[in-house]
């Protein structure tokens, strides 16, 4: 059966389950103590955290050499202020999150989690790390057509006019039934199974396939990016707090966390991740190659570092001006440039890439470039097999100098399984990186790298060969 025909379960029967997960809870948070971690004092023993999480834009997501995402980021400092070792278990949904949670399989669950009242009864929270609202997702307009406008709703007392897709376990359906006690009438809720998550029900909205959905704000502020099309201005609830939930009858796993929220310089964190994940802005970007301004050059210079991207080419085998045009796209040439996910100097070499690669030099500029040269030799390598073709490779390599050489070899595998060349990048893989960011692609068998919002890679190959192309008309040696 076709994965979407799937989307709806009736109402009654989603009750019945929704009653049955409930007993299982309850029943779950009965292990004898001897079968269970002995609180903090049980995670300490053993040295490590597992934690449970999500693949999405505002949880957990791998992009090149790191992993990311604002939940795993502030976990990540409090088990290296704890110095424990962190396990990271992906799950699809909270239902399994909080089974397996019961089931004494994880200590604690870090996924942009909202607290209520039905969730406290079955696992204990952390104090409110931030809050957040929600809000109704709208397509306002057609993303291929602009000029072809879409009824946007303003106010809840409209809500019934409107089918909502939203998942039955989640915090949005409590608070749709909610607004139908107060508001007295029934809404039009299609509930849709756990294997679809809140990304996918946006993106859909975005493509005009669901009409409405609910979601986040935070989260709604990074996929906005994606989907420039969407409104998400009406709010349906007041701010809720987002928490971290763990185990229940744990009191000091509960102390040592609030005291760690507590502290000024996590609050501070908590603030810069905020902003480094939830506060992007609204370019749009769409799935063509946009026009760009290419960069004039006068004199018999590129850059200032011209030197540095012959000496590192020579090194490697590449055209220097491959080199600065690489450059270019990264930091305009700007030795001082970092990035907000940490990539830094002219090549945007995040810190592990450039330390693998002999990035200490005293001259950061220099160090920085022949480091970039190395990463794109080995990439160059890797790849080799797989595109035999080295002007077609040159796009794949580039594609994995961005996001990744991980997501590249998903997005071939996806092409493989949808009966399309995997070693042309042109309107092929590069499509199919854009997959990755729908569970029902990154999910697949031989996927093995899940989530990414790949649209920046998309346009990264396109327009670091248009300046490479621009830099081979000049008559610069």
């Amino acid at each position: 059966m076709n994965k979407k025909s799937t989307l709806f379960v009736h109402p009654v029967k989603w009750c019945f389950i929704h009653l049955l997960i409930f007993v299982f809870y309850a029943c779950s948070t009965n292990i004898p103590d001897d079968k269970k971690n002995a609180d903090w004092d049980g995670i300490q023993s053993r040295d490590t955290l597992v934690v449970l999480t999500e693949n999405s834009a505002s949880t957990y997501f791998q992009f090149g050499d790191q992993a990311l995402g604002f939940d795993f980021e502030l976990i990540k400092s409090f088990a290296k202020e704890q110095q424990l070792h962190l396990k990271i278990k992906i799950v699809d949904d909270v239902d399994s999150m909080f089974r397996m949670l019961g089931n004494d399989q994880a200590d604690i669950i870090c996924s942009n989690l909202t607290y209520t009242a039905l969730r406290d009864s079955f696992a204990d929270f952390t104090q409110p790390i931030y809050a957040t609202r929600q809000v109704l997702v709208q397509r306002a307009f057609d993303i291929e057509r602009p000029k072809q406008k879409f009824p946007i709703i303003k106010d809840t007392s409209e809500l019934h006019n409107l089918m909502i897709s939203i998942h039955g376990y989640s915090v949005f359906h409590e608070r749709m039934k909610e607004l139908e006690r107060n508001l007295g009438s029934s809404l039009l809720l299609h509930i849709v199974p756990g294997s679809y998550s809140t990304d996918d029900l946006v993106r859909l909205v975005s493509e005009g396939k669901l009409a409405a959905t609910v979601s986040d704000e935070s989260l709604m502020g990074i996929l906005s990016e994606d989907y420039p099309n969407l409104d998400y201005h009406l709010e349906i609830s007041r701010p809720q707090p987002i928490c971290w939930a763990f185990r229940n009858n744990s009191p000091k796993m509960k102390q040592v966390l609030d005291e760690w929220l507590s502290k000024e310089a996590t609050k501070i964190k908590v603030n810069q991740l905020r902003k480094k994940y939830f506060k992007v802005n609204t370019t749009s970007i769409v799935h063509s190659h946009t026009s760009l301004v290419l960069p004039r050059i006068k004199g018999s210079t590129i850059s200032p570092f011209d030197d540095y991207f012959r000496s590192a080419a020579k090194e490697v085998g590449w055209d220097w001006k491959l080199l600065a045009a690489l450059a270019y796209q990264e930091s305009r040439f700007d030795s001082n440039a970092v990035s907000r996910h940490g990539a830094f100097g002219v090549m945007q070499l995040m810190p592990e890439s450039a330390s693998k690669f002999g990035c200490d030099s005293l001259d950061l500029v220099q160090g920085n470039i022949q480091a970039a040269a190395k990463l794109l030799q080995e990439l160059d390598r890797s790849l080799l097999r797989r595109v035999r073709n080295r002007e077609e490779r040159l796009k794949f390599v580039l594609a994995a100098y961005n996001a990744g050489l991980g997501h590249v070899q998903d997005a071939m595998q996806i092409a493989r399984k949808l009966n399309q060349p995997d070693s042309i990048w042109y309107q092929n893989v590069e499509n199919t990186l854009l997959l990755k960011s729908q569970k029902e692609y990154y999910s697949l068998e031989g996927v093995r790298n899940g989530y990414c919002r790949c649209h920046e890679t998309y346009h990264f190959v396109y327009r670091v060969l248009s300046y490479y192309d621009h830099f081979k008309t000049m008559n610069i040696q």
